[in-house]
């Protein structure tokens, strides 16, 4: 049986309320999951910067892309 309600610790919780802070910085009144790539980048483990990713150029290819979709 699964809770009602799972529990984040405190590195997810702080992960969670970055992507929130993600989103309105580029000014979107949602929550996607570039924003998600965003925070984890800032905040989460080192796994993707291990793998040579840089978090002001995943902001410039979600603005890029996401302008080309018109969002």
């Amino acid at each position: 049986d699964l809770p009602d309600l799972v529990p984040y610790d405190e590195a997810a919780r702080k992960v969670l309320e970055v992507t929130f802070r993600e989103a309105l910085k580029l000014g979107h009144n949602y929550i996607g999951t570039e924003h998600i790539l965003l925070a984890l980048l800032e905040e989460g483990t080192d796994v993707l910067r291990t793998l040579g990713i840089d978090k002001d150029e995943v902001r410039q290819h979600v603005i890029v892309a996401l302008s080309s979709l018109g969002a």
